[in-house]
């Protein structure tokens, strides 16, 4: 391990999520900034889901408008920085050419690391099952399953089954970004955090995404930290622990 070099975390970049392709371009363009930027003192970075607005293999067919993206996280890997992918709610049905082709580490639940001395609990945040509706449920069940990915794959053309999904994500947001105020002690990651602490009262930081609201909480009674990492849909924010195992908040701008 270099001991000089930070870690790098970023959620909800929602990748390919506009309609227009000036836009969606800007867009890629900005994040393929941010890892220009942050790979001249990375040693790993962590993607913690929603990368991707929607995601979608079937077979030898991937979605062809997130090739600059793919190929910068390409150019990363190849240079010796560790890329960590959690798979989130909008970017899970990814079996093999992430991993294969890109040479991601790919993540599908919430997992422990110890980085730079510190003991950090991560995820993308929609699957914890804490309170959760039962459409959620239903929905984080059945889009888990690789028999539905298998059923979807030989009886769906991809691109209908693209389009579908990403229409499908564009109508979950309505204007494409909900305005979320986070609930506090009332917040089910938070609820979650606290649960995981009672079995392991060492963590550092909690840290998520999902949200949509960038936040740094204090956990009560614990000397640990819940991060939710923001959004890049309106304003960019990612977060970056250092040498000294020191967790910041950033707002990233060209």
């Amino acid at each position: 391990m270099n001991n000089s070099k930070n870690i790098y975390f970023a959620s909800d970049v929602h990748l390919g999520m506009q309609k227009d392709k000036d836009e969606r371009d800007n867009h890629d363009n900005l994040f393929i900034s941010w890892l220009d930027t942050v790979s001249k003192d990375a040693e790993k970075i962590y993607l913690l889901g929603d990368i991707f607005d929607f995601w979608f293999e079937q077979r030898n067919t991937i979605p062809n408008y997130y090739g600059k993206v793919l190929a910068k996280l390409r150019e990363l890997v190849c240079r010796g920085i560790e890329i960590h992918f959690f798979a989130g709610n909008h970017d899970m049905w990814t079996y093999g050419y992430l991993e294969d082709q890109i040479g991601l580490i790919i993540h599908r639940t919430t997992e422990r690391f110890v980085i730079n001395g510190k003991v950090l609990v991560m995820g993308h945040g929609h699957n914890l099952r804490i309170n959760e509706p039962l459409m959620v449920k239903v929905m984080n069940t059945v889009f888990n399953n690789k028999w539905v990915y298998k059923i979807a794959t030989l009886f769906i053309h991809s691109d209908l089954m693209i389009w579908i999904g990403r229409n499908w994500s564009r109508a979950s947001r309505k204007k494409g970004i909900t305005t979320y105020k986070f609930k506090g002690e009332q917040e089910f990651i938070t609820i979650f955090c606290n649960r995981y602490l009672v079995q392991d009262i060492n963590v550092d930081y909690f840290v998520f995404g999902h949200l949509h609201c960038p936040t740094v909480y204090p956990l009560t009674g614990s000397n640990s930290e819940l991060i939710v990492l923001g959004e890049w849909i309106q304003n960019p924010i990612y977060g970056v622990l250092n040498p000294n195992g020191e967790f910041e908040l950033k707002e990233y701008s060209l």
